[in-house]
């Protein structure tokens, strides 16, 4: 059984979204209804993080701040137009 389902979303949203379903061969209410599925799955749960992953995570991704030069270099790689 199917439900009809109203959305309101912003049209630059709705426009690429048809445009990623079409590029794989689907209707927008399939991807969707893909997504819902996926999220709502009770046995979804988060991956634990021990103790040991969250010291070396810090060490091999420091974070980045406003005027380091490696945040401006990768913003304007990675600057979409």
């Amino acid at each position: 059984m199917t439900s009809k389902l109203t959305l309101s979303i912003n049209d630059s949203i709705v426009r690429r979204a048809k445009r990623y379903a079409s590029d794989r061969g689907k209707s927008l209410s399939q991807i969707i209804e893909q997504y819902l599925s996926y999220v709502t799955q009770a046995d979804l749960q988060p991956a634990e993080v021990t103790d040991e992953v969250a010291k070396l995570s810090d060490t091999l991704s420091p974070s980045l701040v406003e005027g380091d030069w490696k945040l401006d270099y990768l913003t304007d790689k990675h600057r979409r137009e």
